[in-house]
C-alpha cells in the first residue's frame, strides 16, 4: 500500500477530503494518525530495529490510536521505521478494505511534518487543502474549547500556510498537489477529478458522497461522512463579526489575496485600538493556565474511560 498525506491548517477540511478519497474503492482511509510522527520523537532518522518494538508500544499508547479499534499487530522482519508503519496500515485495511492500494492519513500536521514523512515514504503524495483564513477562525470560535484572539489566529493560519507552501516548492508539483477547500465545495466532481489523477486512480462518481470515513457528530466533525456543502463556504462573513474580519486581515490581507482570497478590507484594515491590544495581551497572558486546565480535564476523562 502507498501513502497519501492530507494536510494543512486546522480546521481546513482534511478530514473531510479523506472522507472522498476514502470513498474510491482502492483508497483506505484511517482515524487521525498523528502519531506517526509524535511517536518517533527523540529516534531521529536512524532507528534501530530493536527500537520499533518501543515505538509500536508508544503507538499503543498514544490517545490517537484508540480511534482504530484494533489491536497492535506483531513485528516480523520490519527493520525500519517505515516497515513498522506500513505494517500497522496494513493490519487495519485487512479487516477492512484489504484490496485497497493506498492508505489516507488526513492529520493536519502532516504537511508541517512532510520533510520527515517524505523520507519515510519516498513514493507518498501530499495534498496540501488551503482554506479561507477567516473561515479557519470562524470555525475554531465555533469549536466547544475553541479560543484565540483574531491577531493568534491570523498568525497561526499564516505560520501553516508557510509550510505548506514552502513543502509545495521542496517537493514539486509531482508529488504536493493544493487544493482549495472552496473549490473542492463549488465543483466536487472537478476538484476530486484532479486529485483522483494526481493520485494515479481512476476517478468513481461515488466519491463525491463523501462517505468513505465516518467520525459521527463529535469533535466538530459533524458534516464528515457527507457531500460537501456549498453553503459553509462563505458561512464565515455570518459567523464573524465585521470588526472580527477587519482584525484578522488586517494582520493576513496580502497572504489571504495571494492565495486568490478577496480581503474585504486589504489594506485599509485598521490596526487594532488601545482597548483591543490589552484585551488580546490579557487573553493571551492567561492561556498557560487555560490550556493547562483543559489538558488536566482531558486526562481526567482519559482516566475513566480506561
Amino acid at each position: 500500500m502507498k501513502p497519501i498525506f492530507i494536510g494543512g491548517c486546522e480546521r481546513s477540511g482534511t478530514t473531510m477530503l479523506g472522507a472522498l478519497i476514502g470513498g474510491h474503492d482502492d483508497c483506505l482511509t484511517t482515524p487521525a494518525s498523528q502519531f506517526l510522527t509524535d511517536t518517533a520523537r527523540g529516534y531521529g532518522e536512524g532507528v534501530q530495529a530493536n527500537d520499533l518494538k518501543e515505538i509500536l508500544l508508544r503507538i499503543g499508547n498514544h490517545r490517537q490510536f484508540r480511534n482504530w479499534s484494533m489491536s497492535l499487530p506483531e513485528l516480523r522482519n520490519e527493520q525500519t521505521l517505515s516497515d513498522l508503519y506500513s505494517t500497522l496500515f496494513q493490519a487495519y485495511a485487512a479487516e477492512r478494505k484489504p484490496k485497497a492500494q493506498f492508505w489516507v492519513s488526513h492529520s493536519p500536521a502532516n504537511i508541517r511534518h512532510g520533510p520527515s514523512l517524505s523520507r519515510l515514504f519516498p513514493d507518498a503524495k501530499f495534498v496540501h487543502i488551503v482554506r479561507d483564513g477567516r473561515a479557519v477562525a470562524a470555525s475554531i470560535k465555533k469549536l466547544p474549547f475553541g479560543r484565540g484572539t483574531m491577531r493568534e489566529l491570523a498568525l497561526t493560519w499564516s505560520e501553516r500556510l508557510s509550510h505548506g507552501l514552502a513543502l509545495e516548492h521542496a517537493l514539486g508539483q509531482d508529488r504536493v498537489l493544493r487544493v482549495k477547500y472552496e473549490d473542492l465545495l463549488n465543483d466536487t466532481n472537478l476538484e476530486l477529478r484532479k486529485i483522483a489523477s494526481f493520485i494515479g486512480i481512476d476517478y468513481q462518481e461515488k466519491m463525491v458522497r463523501g462517505d468513505g470515513f465516518r467520525v459521527g457528530g463529535q469533535g466538530g466533525h459533524a458534516l464528515v461522512g457527507k457531500a460537501p456543502l456549498l453553503s459553509r463556504g462563505e458561512a464565515w462573513k455570518e459567523e464573524l463579526s465585521t470588526r472580527e474580519i477587519e482584525l484578522f486581515e488586517f494582520y493576513s490581507a496580502e497572504l489571504l489575496e495571494l492565495l486568490g482570497f478577496q480581503p474585504c478590507y486589504g489594506l485599509s484594515a485598521r490596526s487594532p485600538d488601545l482597548k483591543e491590544r490589552i484585551d488580546m495581551k490579557l487573553r493571551s497572558s492567561t492561556r498557560p493556565l487555560y490550556d493547562y486546565s483543559l489538558n488536566s480535564l482531558k486526562r481526567l476523562g482519559s482516566f475513566f474511560k480506561l
